[in-house]
């Protein structure tokens, strides 16, 4: 998708196709560097269960 989706909409639609967990995560331009965030979160409970953060 190329527009921005809540983490609580995301869940939503997870829900809805019947995933147990789904990936969100972004990629920032910060200077000269790059930031790449992904989290795998839990549909029912919104517990994250993964988290990667990582700067390049």
């Amino acid at each position: 998708m190329f527009d921005e989706v809540s983490d609580e909409s995301a869940q939503g639609i997870g829900r809805m196709f019947g995933a147990q967990s789904i990936i969100i995560g972004s990629i920032e331009v910060i200077g000269s560097q790059y930031r790449i965030r992904f989290q795998a979160i839990a549909t029912e409970g919104a517990t994250i269960e993964c988290a990667f953060v990582r700067r390049y």
